[in-house]
């Protein structure tokens, strides 16, 4: 009797599995027989047969869940949705959900796999996003704000939901010290120093004094395509 292809759910559930691995056979959920193979950099192999829909998701998945090596650059990864025929909000303006379920569904496996997602002061207060995984399975990212003069209201779901640690990138200069690593609620941090022109992002000036090595970025100045 042949083996019953590996689905999408399961697929789903091995690419959780996986983040931060690397050289190690993982088994199936629930079970001790062999199931995928992953090597130093992102390289696989099933050992079962699968469904197109989850080789696909493996694919796209596995390559950002290998480990980060030590003293290497954070991973960036950005995300923008759009509609079928190019755009990233309507002729009106709205910018909700325009590119699907499934494109949203994307969004929040990109979170599950990351350790924090960044999002500028203009969508969080326009949009009040969650920035949460609650479309699939998986950890909540730590949120990172990048909201300088407090425009955010207090009241948004990013600093009053509890979902997940925040941080609050507030004026001010950073200055370098422990490892930052948020266990719950909403931290400012003076981070963004003065803004000219010349100024270097945010991000790398404060990224590396993380212990986040797999981000999400939302870019900045783009509307919200889902929260």
């Amino acid at each position: 009797m042949a083996a019953k292809a590996l689905d999408k759910n399961t697929a789903w559930e091995l690419v959780l599995d996986a983040v931060n691995r690397s050289n190690v056979t993982l088994s199936l959920p629930g079970s001790d027989k062999p199931a995928l193979d992953i090597g130093q950099n992102g390289e696989w192999a099933l050992r079962l047969p699968a469904e197109l829909g989850a080789r696909d998701l493996l694919s796209v998945f596995l390559p950002l869940c290998c480990p980060v090596a030590q003293g290497s650059r954070s991973r960036v990864v950005g995300q923008m949705g759009q509609s079928l025929d190019g755009r990233i909000a309507t002729v009106t303006g709205a910018s909700k959900f325009i590119n699907g379920e499934d494109g949203i569904t994307h969004l929040h496996r990109l979170r599950a796999v990351s350790e924090a997602v960044i999002v500028g002061a203009g969508t969080a207060s326009t949009d009040n996003p969650r920035l949460t995984v609650r479309k699939t399975s998986g950890i909540n990212p730590v949120r990172v704000v990048i909201d300088r003069n407090h425009r955010v209201p207090d009241s948004h779901h990013l600093f009053s939901d509890e979902a997940s640690p925040t941080l609050r990138l507030v004026a001010g200069d950073y200055h370098a010290g422990d490892k930052l690593a948020p266990r719950h609620g909403v931290t400012d941090v003076p981070a963004s120093g003065r803004m000219t022109p010349r100024t270097r992002p945010i991000y790398s000036r404060f990224s590396r004094t993380l212990v986040f090595a797999r981000f999400l970025w939302r870019a900045v100045g783009l509307p919200c395509l889902n929260s």
